[in-house]
């Protein structure tokens, strides 16, 4: 194999096997020589301009670098593509979207969706992951804000807040400077930061997801792991509503499951119910599955004013 070759499999080393025809000829590959490893197989073109080094089977990863590389060197992956990269709840790796600055030249052939923005690129818009660059938190939300439902938007606001990369005064404050005619979902956006405020950090993801569906359904939130002693045994319990004496209880996979702790767990709410205490456990599956169980549930014992 020549040396030529063993640079351009470097090359897509990083990259999902992808290279550009320019990467190529700046190893030293002559024209000539890119149409003959496109005859032989050692790389399948994947647009005029962009190849895949053989080796590298076809992914959603792949052709989310095809699409930036087809869409130049000042393109970034945003939108639902970007969320995906960040993790962001219930977003699924459907088709890829980049983004380009305005005024940047449209590819001759688009790969998934390539948006324009006006918006301007910068450290607060556009950042690195892994060596790629990406929409920030901030900037993905606010491409996502036009089409995430209200409760949607929350979770996933929480949930970066959850993980350290995001705070609700940063992203308030990257909204103010991105605001003006054509943003489209900044006026959604706010409103939803504004209800996050009241939200606390909690300890779980199932306890975020809990809590989204508590304020998605306009019920009062609980105080979240509060501690509490009844009959000289202190315990801390998941979700309480103090004014209904409600106390909610989260178990997730692999928790709440020896036969100790379960012994354990019916002792402590019997001793909370002897105390006055109403207490409901959900798992894992109501929250996730059966949220309009859930919902159901509370909406009872909360709906109406305390007596």
């Amino acid at each position: 194999m020549s040396p030529v070759n063993l640079l351009i499999i470097d090359l897509g080393a990083a990259r999902h096997g992808v290279v550009t025809r320019a990467q190529m000829k700046s190893v030293g590959a002559s024209r000539r020589q890119i149409e003959r490893m496109v005859a032989t197989g050692f790389v399948r073109r994947a647009t005029p301009a962009v190849f895949v080094v053989r080796g590298h089977a076809p992914t959603w990863d792949q052709r989310l670098e095809i699409a930036r590389a087809q869409a130049g060197e000042r393109s970034f992956v945003s939108c639902a593509s970007a969320a995906v990269r960040w993790g962001m709840p219930r977003i699924g790796a459907g088709a890829v979207e980049v983004t380009v600055p305005r005024g940047t030249p449209p590819p001759r052939r688009t790969i998934g969706r390539v948006h324009v923005t006006r918006l301007p690129i910068d450290d607060r818009s556009v950042t690195m992951l892994d060596g790629v660059p990406i929409s920030t938190p901030a900037r993905t939300l606010l491409d996502l804000s036009a089409r995430l439902g209200s409760g949607h938007l929350g979770e996933c606001i929480i949930d970066l807040c959850h993980r350290g990369l995001l705070t609700l005064p940063q992203l308030s404050a990257d909204l103010r400077r991105w605001s003006g005619p054509g943003v489209r979902g900044g006026p959604r956006l706010r409103r939803v930061i504004e209800g996050c405020e009241d939200v606390p950090i909690t300890e779980s993801f199932l306890e975020t997801r809990f809590l989204a569906l508590v304020r998605e359904a306009g019920l009062p939130l609980p105080r979240t792991q509060v501690p509490i002693t009844v009959d000289g045994f202190s315990y801390r319990v998941d979700s309480i509503w103090d004014d209904r004496k409600l106390i909610v209880e989260l178990n997730g996979y692999g928790t709440h499951a020896s036969r100790v702790q379960l012994g354990a767990d019916a002792e402590r709410t019997a001793r909370l119910q002897a105390a006055g205490y109403e207490v409901l456990t959900f798992t894992f599956d109501h929250v996730l599955g059966r949220p309009h169980y859930v919902v159901a549930q509370l909406g009872r014992r909360l709906q109406f004013p305390a007596a």
